[in-house]
């Protein structure tokens, strides 16, 4: 699925809403995605762009694990564990301008560094953000 773009679909009542594992320079763009175990979930992939999406009652939100240099923009993720999970490691990524309600946390980091997360809005969080065992993140 290298250089691939998933757009302006409704995705609901699934294991994986969207997953991306083993590529490069994937694009996820205005889909709503809805009911889904996990909503969007990325694996040893790089470059990939994750905008404009519109997530809710997921019970995981935008999951990256072992993913670098890509970025999470404009979303909107609400009544899901997570709006955004970085694990694995996953570094290089930029969090930029999501919006979150009604989750457990923001952004979840755990081992993930050298990211950048700024001018991110979350409401009614339990952590907005929680940056474990993750260094050198721009905040």
């Amino acid at each position: 699925m290298s250089h691939s773009t998933v757009a302006h679909n409704t995705i609901w009542n699934n294991t994986y809403g969207v997953l991306i594992v083993y590529e490069d320079n994937e694009t996820v763009y205005n889909n709503t995605l809805f009911n889904n175990t996990y909503a969007i979930y990325v694996n040893l992939s790089g470059d990939i762009n994750i905008t404009l999406n519109t997530l809710y009652d997921n019970t995981n939100g935008i999951n990256f694990y072992n993913t670098t240099n890509s970025e999470i923009r404009g979303n909107t993720v609400n009544d899901s564990a997570d709006v955004v999970k970085l694990a694995g490691p996953s570094n290089y990524n930029k969090i930029i301008e999501n919006r979150g309600e009604d989750t457990s946390f923001g952004v979840r980091s755990t081992g993930s560094s050298y990211n950048i997360i700024k001018n991110n809005t979350f409401l009614r969080t339990t952590n907005g953000l929680n940056l474990g065992t993750s260094d050198f993140n721009n905040i």
